[in-house]
């Protein structure tokens, strides 16, 4: 089974992936893995230098990115068929779903965006075979309470900065959340669950959010 974790920078990926590692860990065989494989993968390693500003890409088009995102999950595709094949649970710290936000979220018009979203999809799925994913958790955040969470982190490890080039845009953060909004209301390869990571109190604690999804999942 693959689970997969998806949200914009700060919404809490991580701190859930590792908690629920270690929640089914009790009862089954579970794995982790993390997109960009920045330190695992050779693409990976070439994507972090490109978020922190250290070359350009042409003329950055998200069709040409969408190629390098997806070409370092191919990287790992084999390890991961093989301990799906072993019957283990994977989940994964991002996937498919985020080439395919942030992708769309960077094109120029909301007809552009569609198109990207399309061809990502096509492109993850169709063309290279990318696992589907069991199921796609969406940890829903509003942007603002994300980026005070980076800021709170202080310097990321591959760029060496609070903000990768894509969370110093803070539009652009609002426009991958709506992205991930409508992946999610279309069930896009995989069932989709919508996390609220806050509520009307404020940030949820993350054992709050954590029951949740193991109560919805129902492993």
């Amino acid at each position: 089974m693959l689970i997969t974790i998806e949200g914009v920078d700060g919404s809490g990926k991580n701190t859930l992936a590792e908690a629920l590692r270690a929640a089914l860990s009790e009862r089954h065989v579970v794995e982790m893995v993390s997109s960009p494989g920045y330190q695992r993968t050779e693409t990976g390693r070439l994507i972090g230098r490109y978020l922190a500003g250290e070359y350009r890409l042409g003329n950055e088009s998200p069709y040409a990115l969408s190629l390098l995102f997806a070409l370092d999950r191919q990287e790992g595709q084999p390890q991961l068929r093989q301990w799906l094949s072993q019957g283990r649970i994977v989940i994964a710290d991002r996937y498919a779903a985020s080439n395919v936000a942030y992708q769309a979220a960077r094109a120029s018009s909301v007809a552009e965006s569609v198109a990207v979203r399309e061809f990502v999809l096509d492109l993850e799925f169709e063309k290279l075979g990318t696992i589907v994913p069991s199921v796609n958790i969406w940890l829903d955040i509003p942007v603002s309470v994300s980026r005070e969470l980076i800021a709170n982190k202080g310097k990321r490890d591959y760029v060496q900065s609070t903000y990768d080039k894509f969370e110093a845009d803070g539009a652009l953060m609002e426009r991958v959340s709506t992205q991930y909004r409508e992946l999610c209301a279309g069930n896009a390869y995989g069932d989709w669950l919508h996390v609220e990571t806050c509520d009307d109190r404020g940030l949820r604690q993350p054992g709050v959010i954590l029951a949740e999804v193991l109560d919805r999942l129902a492993l």
